[in-house]
Order: structure tokens, then C-alpha cells, then sequence
């Protein structure tokens, strides 16, 4: 009630570019979120995948392209 007539404006902007280092233990799910969450944002995402996890980088590659994001 104490809102009523209140205004309020919420402006999105990404930020750019985002870096994100990869992790070796669960590298799909503590990497996919944040990962996910940038793009979404707007953000070009930079991101070095961990060297002990070198399949991973294609798995989520695969996954992103198939939900329709563009490379």
C-alpha cells in the first residue's frame, strides 16, 4: 500500500567482457553457471578452461550450441 504510485526503473547493461578460469573438481556444474549467467547478461565471455579437464571445454561447447547460442 505505501508503494502505491511509486515508480521504479531497472536499467541492463552488461558489463563487456567477463573472465572466467575454470575449475578441475566438478568443472561442469561450477563452471556452467556463472558461465551461463554472463552470456545471458550480454557479456562476451573469456574463459580458460582447466588443463586436467581437457574434454570439458567441448562438452559445454556442445550443450551451449544445441540450447541456440551463437559462437
Amino acid at each position: 500500500v505505501w508503494l502505491l504510485g511509486c515508480r521504479d526503473t531497472v536499467y541492463r547493461r552488461p558489463w563487456g567482457a567477463v573472465g572466467l578460469i575454470g575449475t578441475w573438481n566438478y568443472p561442469i556444474y561450477i563452471t556452467a553457471v556463472p558461465l551461463l549467467q554472463a552470456l545471458v547478461a550480454g557479456n562476451g565471455v573469456l574463459w580458460k578452461p582447466s588443463e586436467r579437464t581437457p574434454k570439458t571445454a567441448d562438452a559445454l561447447e556442445s550443450l551451449f550450441r544445441d540450447a541456440g547460442f551463437p559462437s
